[in-house]
């Protein structure tokens, strides 16, 4: 167990949850709300609960740690140090929970799938996070994407933290309704006291949460790590960015852009990924 340093004692205290810290949107928008709030004072963590990856750039203040049970050494091209945590008994079911998931296997197959995926969440990150966490009783716990998100909301279930959850994603198009990540949802992002989405489409979308709960909050950038805007001729081409998968909604691009085309017949679109 680690004690609350004289130096930090008083500091507001806030741990951000999520997968690692390798390339990727919700990465870099982590890492720069995380060293804008140990600029300020506050006694920022940064918990992985995959790999002890640190490819960012932070703060001298702001600490990493891994929870991944399974998790070995961070890698030489870490950008900054990654602590590694280790329980103190290794994660197991209850024996309610193994004779529930027993039975659901022998009379309801989709509740054996949703009981199944819970338990995966739980062994391999909630408990982890919640024997971590359980440390640090006064800290704002600020989880991003989907996993983290449903990890650290039930690994708080017994915890008194203040939670947040940021939604990084097209929930609609992530998983299908019929997804037991979907029903988790329900059932655990309540615990949140607040939930920061990018887009209105993706706020409407949890008609389950209270809209006090909701907060709507845009990507950011910061401008001081971008060359001055370019003032020469420009190109007539549209550049996109982005991982080529579903989520990411290209057809809506393909769309508007077919309508800027019927005016700009010059205009051509190029997509990177």
């Amino acid at each position: 167990m680690e004690t609350e340093t004289k130096e930090n004692k008083g500091k507001q205290q806030i741990l951000f949850v999520l997968h690692t810290l390798s390339v990727g949107g919700a990465e870099r928008q982590l890492s720069s709300v995380a060293n804008e709030m140990a600029r300020r004072g506050a006694q920022v963590q940064i918990l992985l609960i995959d790999a002890p990856t640190v490819l960012f750039d932070l703060h001298p203040a702001v600490r990493v740690v891994c929870v991944n049970q399974k998790a070995t050494a961070a890698t030489a091209e870490n950008t900054a140090p990654c602590t590694l945590f280790r329980m103190k008994k290794a994660p197991r079911l209850s024996a309610v929970e193994k004779i529930r998931l027993s039975w659901a296997h022998l009379f309801d197959k989709k509740r054996a799938q949703y009981l199944e995926q819970e338990a995966y969440l739980k062994l391999s990150f909630a408990l982890p996070l919640r024997e971590y966490l359980a440390q640090y009783p006064d800290a704002t716990v600020i989880s991003c994407m989907t996993i983290p998100n449903l990890s650290t909301m039930m690994a708080l279930q017994t915890l008194p933290n203040r939670a947040i959850f940021s939604d990084r994603t097209d929930p609609q198009t992530e998983y299908p309704p019929s997804s037991p990540y979907c029903r988790m949802k329900r059932r655990y992002y309540p615990r949140a006291q607040a939930a920061v989405f990018q887009t209105p489409q993706a706020r409407d979308y949890y008609t389950f949460l209270p809209e006090t709960k909701k907060y709507l909050i845009p990507n950011f950038i910061d401008g001081a790590k971008y060359p001055p805007r370019y003032t020469g001729q420009r190109r007539h081409v549209i550049v996109n960015f982005c991982r080529l998968q579903p989520v990411k909604n290209l057809p809506l691009l393909f769309d508007a852009f077919a309508l800027l085309h019927g005016d700009a017949p010059d205009y051509r679109l190029e997509i990177y990924g």
